[in-house]
């Protein structure tokens, strides 16, 4: 270290600049609590901050003139990319030192004293980064990293260093055999959160615009080291980052953006790297590699459910088999017996792929058990014709018949066992469908807290299950079952309450805590949400959800096509008939003793209607005749809110049903909500969707 950079503590006051860059792009929400949580720091005299918009179209820029006037705002009118956004904040920033934070970040209030006041005492030190935390409490491994010599990088290619993170002969990249911990020096730090003197820039140069993304922090650290500054990891603040959410909109290969910035990378420092000439082809096969298993990674759970289901037909046929040969023909059931199936058993899986793929099975209802029966049915169909139109699958009918039914149990199985895995935290899970029942408990007891109780009680979106709240003091209006105990007791509470999802009012706790908690709960299988003060939509990692429900205009209503009417009082009618046949024997009975009273509700159109009940005190024998009442179309299956005419009119849009969305809900619905629930039913409602809301109700899962 020469003398120029060997400045003591006293020639620089504690009270200077700090300029805070943020380079954004269509993450209005995230930003926005980004933004709170640093106006929130402590001990910084004088912080400026500058936001350079890379052209979003989410509304950033608006949410930024109106909440947050004090930011300076550079607006760009193109994508430019990560370093020559940084380039033209750190041109415009005052301050005498500059901190990177992404958009998509929480920072505690110490975070840029630390970091700073580590500088200030450190003058050989170029760059500092903190500990980047994941949503869930755990480390990111990119907030420290060697540089990617060739020797370093190809066990993370490889994907050694996942295999062996302790090892020091894998674990380099992200120094994973290290303690965390500890302040240490390291070859590069996260650009989520790197803070650095506005000096060094004059020193060694702006960011290297030649990396639109990725490395470009790399390289800066590389040039930083170089130039004989040390770069520091330090984990006495934490941050929460996101990571990836600006990327959801972007108008480029991410992958190739990522491995191209790589090579970048080695191209210009291949001085410093002699083995990179000796290694080049190598690497190439390596980061191709990579990029397939990131291109599987992207399809994961459609490939993974390709291949159960595809499993679980196998099975069926040979179930089918093992059943019908030796009952029908006392033959035994030999590989050669199972081979010779082999032109129907390919028939049937191509008709279920095709099928699955005509309705959207594994889009995004990959997890829909309810969809993998109609599945099957549909299927059933399509390959029992076949087998009047090909003779040589015409001695298969029966296993035809059996493997669909075994096919479709067992496609439904393994589906409702994801949910039970999900539900009792043997597995975490993302993004979710509807009918996902969310364990959740909210930390705060405040009315703020009680008002995200109501909400995501009310919201159709997400079936939430509110187990309770959890706080230090507890509100006179939570009542003694719904308050669960002390935030010092929250492991024990998560684990025993089987708690899938924690919920985070912004206004009952400051960032600090909020990291806190996460940190204390790292490993405990729990996704945790974040709700804005006052806002109707919760912030987690990867989704934004909405709480508030959708607005019926410009919208189309599946539910008034002529199709979706025909297919769903069809199945009204079949299905009530063959209910009425099983159980005609109660029916007769209660018929003929006259043990029968007429009960007048509420219908569609401000309209009542009549149906019957038995008098018995079961409740289900005296509902029975609720079936003559769907079979006559006065009701369904699915469908709104049975409200009693005595009562006010609900106004209902549609039938009244046995069971629908808002009967489903294991918290008591606001009245005034049923209107947003069947809304919800109108805009999604499909054959596969009533089916899906009758399995739940009949599974209870």
């Amino acid at each position: 270290m020469d003398g120029s950079k060997a400045e003591t503590k006293k020639d620089i006051p504690e009270n200077m600049t700090l300029s805070v860059v943020i380079i954004s792009y269509n993450v209005k929400s995230f930003l926005r609590q980004c933004l709170k949580s640093i106006l929130a720091s402590k001990n910084i005299d004088s912080l400026e901050i500058v936001v350079v918009d890379n052209y979003s179209f989410d509304g950033s820029n608006e949410m930024l003139k109106v909440e947050f006037p004090q930011v300076k705002l550079i607006q760009n009118d193109k994508n430019l990319g990560f370093s020559k956004a940084v380039n033209k904040g750190i041109e415009k920033s005052t301050g005498d030192y500059i901190c990177l934070i992404n958009p998509d970040s929480l920072i505690k209030d110490d975070t840029l004293s630390k970091l700073h006041k580590y500088m200030v005492n450190n003058t050989d030190t170029g760059i500092a980064g903190c500990k980047v935390l994941d949503a869930d409490g755990s480390l990111q491994l990119a907030s420290r990293r060697k540089f990617p010599t060739p020797l370093v990088a190809l066990p993370r290619l490889l994907g050694l260093s996942k295999l062996f993170p302790k090892s020091k002969l894998f674990g380099q990249y992200n120094q994973t055999f290290m303690d965390d911990s500890v302040i240490q020096e390291v070859d590069a730090v996260s650009g989520s959160c790197m803070m650095f003197p506005k000096k060094l820039v004059d020193e060694i140069g702006d960011f290297d615009e030649r990396f639109f993304m990725y490395f470009e922090d790399t390289d800066f650290c590389f040039r930083a080291k170089k130039a004989g500054y040390k770069v520091i990891y330090n984990p006495e603040t934490q941050i929460i980052h996101y990571k990836g959410e600006s990327l959801k909109h972007a108008p480029f290969d991410v992958i190739d953006t990522f491995h191209n910035a790589m090579i970048q990378f080695f191209k210009k420092h291949s001085s410093e790297f002699p083995l990179w000439r000796f290694l080049k082809i190598l690497i190439y096969s390596a980061i191709g590699l990579r990029k397939i298993t990131e291109e599987f990674r992207k399809y994961a759970s459609t490939i993974i459910s390709t291949i159960f289901d595809i499993f679980s037909v196998s099975i069926a046929f040979i179930s089918a088999i093992a059943v019908w040969y030796p009952y029908n023909y006392n033959e035994p059931v030999t590989i050669k017996l199972i081979i010779g199936h082999w032109p129907l058993y390919l028939t049937f899986v191509l008709f279920w792929i095709l099928v699955s793929v005509g309705v959207n099975l594994y889009r995004k209802n990959y997890l829909s058990y309810g969809g993998a029966i109609v599945v099957s049915i549909l299927t059933f169909l399509l390959a029992s014709s076949i087998t009047y139109l090909v003779s040589i699958f015409a001695y298969s009918r029966a296993v035809i018949t059996f493997a669909s039914v075994f096919t479709a149990l067992l496609t439904a199985f393994w589906r409702i066992s994801v949910h039970m895995m999900f539900r009792y935290k043997w597995l975490k899970i993302f993004h979710l469908t509807p009918f996902f029942t969310r364990r959740a408990l909210i930390i705060g007891s405040d009315n703020e807290s009680l008002r995200i109780g109501n909400l995501i009680t009310q919201t159709p979106e997400a079936d939430f299950d509110l187990i309770g709240f959890v706080d230090d003091s507890i509100n006179a209006e939570i009542s003694d079952n719904r308050f669960l105990g002390r935030t010092e007791d929250l492991g024990g509470i998560v684990e025993s309450q089987k708690i899938n999802e924690i919920i985070l009012p912004e206004k009952s706790f400051s960032t600090n805590k909020v990291i806190d908690l996460i940190q204390r709960l790292a490993g405990s299988n729990v996704i945790f949400k974040f709700v804005p003060d006052g806002e109707h939509h919760l912030i987690g990692k990867g989704i934004i959800e909405n709480l508030g429900g959708v607005p019926l205009l410009d919208i189309e209503f599946p539910l008034f096509n002529k199709v979706h009417l025909v297919s769903k009082r069809m199945f009204d009618i079949i299905f009530s008939f063959v209910s009425i046949l099983i159980t005609l024997p109660i029916h007769l009975f209660f018929l003929v003793l006259f043990k029968v009273e007429k009960r007048t509700i509420w219908s569609a159109n401000n309209q009542s209607c009549r149906i019957l009940q038995y008098k018995t005190s079961n409740q289900f024998v005296s509902e029975l005749p609720i079936l003559f009442s769907i079979l006559r179309g006065k009701i369904s299956f699915v469908g709104g809110q049975v409200v009693d005419f005595e009562q006010a009119d609900p106004n209902l849009l549609i039938k009244p049903g046995i069971t629908g969305l808002s009967q489903l809900k294991p918290n008591k619905i606001d009245e005034n909500m049923y209107h947003s629930f069947d809304q919800y039913y109108i805009q999604n409602h499909s054959f596969i969707f009533d089916l899906e809301i009758l399995l739940k109700s009949l599974l209870r899962i």
